[in-house]
């Protein structure tokens, strides 16, 4: 199975992009882990943009040019975890990236489209702060670490990301609306598009994409 899972950033995409590869055994590719790893020097490629101008792109929320997201991603794709299938999470991000994802000859099964509000969103991801450290990730409301600003797991401080900060969280979604949403339509004429609320409980919205899925 092939997938692709579309919202807002903070729509809950990841969490429910693991637990879907995981429950039908397919690979989970997150461009924005991608992209995090080759800024982060984890990934050399000195035929790539310089790694200070990919970051200031990220940290300004904007999209990262087609051209050098789908060279990362099509390197992801040929690897051999990928040939039972895959779960997208952060592609394509506009109709752009979906028609070049087609051109190059693959394809989704089902696009699955998760829905939350905007002033949802900006309370989700402005609250997120991660440790460098291990990566564990908490929320100042619906999951503080038990010593404020200290990693449970390893004690190491606890920093937000610069994209998660509000201005750049409204400067996302204002760049949604306008490039990305449109895919939701563009999938829809497809005939692959199943759309679920994402304002419920991670449990529950995993079970509704499952039902929805049955047949796919």
């Amino acid at each position: 199975m092939k997938l692709t899972i579309l919202g807002a950033p903070g729509a809950g995409k990841g969490t429910q992009a693991r637990t879907l590869a995981e429950h039908f055994k397919i690979a989970h590719i997150s461009t924005g882990d991608i992209l995090r790893r080759f800024t982060g020097g984890e990934v050399s490629d000195d035929t790539m943009p310089e790694k200070a101008e990919l970051d200031e792109i990220m940290r300004k929320g904007d999209l990262v040019p087609d051209d050098v997201i789908f060279s990362l991603l099509k390197t992801r794709l040929e690897s051999d975890d990928c040939a039972r299938g895959y779960v997208l999470d952060g592609f394509p991000r506009s109709i752009a990236q979906a028609k070049l994802f087609g051109n190059e000859g693959y394809r989704f099964d089902a696009a699955v489209s998760i829905s939350v509000r905007d002033e949802i969103i900006v309370e989700r991801i402005s609250g997120r702060t991660a440790c460098e450290h291990c990566g564990r990730v908490y929320h100042r409301i619906y999951h503080p670490p038990k010593n404020e600003g200290d990693c449970d797991e390893c004690g190491n401080e606890l920093m937000q990301r610069n994209d998660d900060k509000v201005q750049s969280v409204v400067n996302r979604l204002k760049i949604y609306h306008e490039v990305t949403k449109p895919i939701i339509e563009f999938y829809r004429a497809q005939g692959i598009l199943y759309e679920v609320d994402g304002e419920g409980s991670v449990g529950d919205i995993t079970e509704s994409i499952k039902a929805l899925l049955l047949d796919v």
